[in-house]
């Protein structure tokens, strides 16, 4: 393939996969996020006996009295990590956390919106592939396939990690199978 035709290739990658990409932002918008439908922070205040003790060193350090051994805001925080209700209440609060994430509608738009890309990743190197003899546009297409893929997972962003793990490995494994088999029975045929 001439370097006409790789740029040609690049070129139909990109902006194919850009237009799918935008266009399913298009049709199938992304909901609002309502921090305030996420409560978890007000039901496990954390952090309340690190501001209760950066208070108090406020108030001890404004004193005239003279000089008085109170913590200062460092060492509050440093007292707080190691104290076992400050660790009990961070692990209730990521799970509090988790489980409104994973009931959002945010969530379930991500979770689609994966889906949904990485199935028209696989069709479009699966069409790139009945076009390999004209092979700027089928590289092009199966380039824009993988790159819609590789998308699928950026945009979907921290709801993918939430995915189960198993199932984001199937769909990129059978995505793998494809260009692998593409390949060498394609590729290598011509």
């Amino acid at each position: 393939m001439g370097l006409q035709k790789t740029f040609i290739a690049i070129a139909i990658a990109v902006v194919f996969a850009t237009f799918v990409s935008y266009g399913l932002s298009v049709i199938y918008e992304q909901p609002e996020y309502d921090f305030s439908e996420n409560d978890c922070n007000v039901k496990y205040d954390c952090y309340k006996p690190m501001r209760e003790c950066e208070a108090e060193y406020m108030q001890n350090k404004t004193s005239s009295d003279g000089p008085m051994m109170v913590p200062g805001p460092n060492d509050c925080y440093t007292v707080l990590q190691k104290d076992p209700a400050y660790k009990e209440c961070m692990i209730n609060s990521d799970i509090c956390n988790e489980e409104f994430t994973k009931n959002s509608p945010q969530y379930s738009h991500a979770r689609n919106t994966f889906f949904i890309l990485l199935f028209l990743g696989l069709i479009a190197i699966v069409v790139g592939g009945m076009f390999l003899k004209q092979e700027s546009i089928g590289s092009g297409f199966i380039g824009g396939g993988v790159i819609i893929i590789l998308w699928s997972i950026v945009r979907s962003g921290v709801y993918v990690y939430h995915l189960d793990k198993y199932v984001k490995l199937a769909g990129l494994g059978i995505v793998l199978a494809t260009l692998v088999y593409m390949a060498y029975k394609k590729l290598d045929a011509k």
